[in-house]
């Protein structure tokens, strides 16, 4: 996770990118299956 978000923050692809909060936490914020 962390070196996919440091090469996309390095890139010109941010060239806009303003005032956001990235999570970074391997999809736990996508909660847990409820099977």
């Amino acid at each position: 996770d962390m070196a996919g978000l440091a090469v996309y923050l390095a890139s010109p692809a941010t060239r806009y990118m303003t005032g956001q909060v990235i999570a970074l936490d391997g999809g736990r914020h996508l909660g847990a299956r409820q099977d």
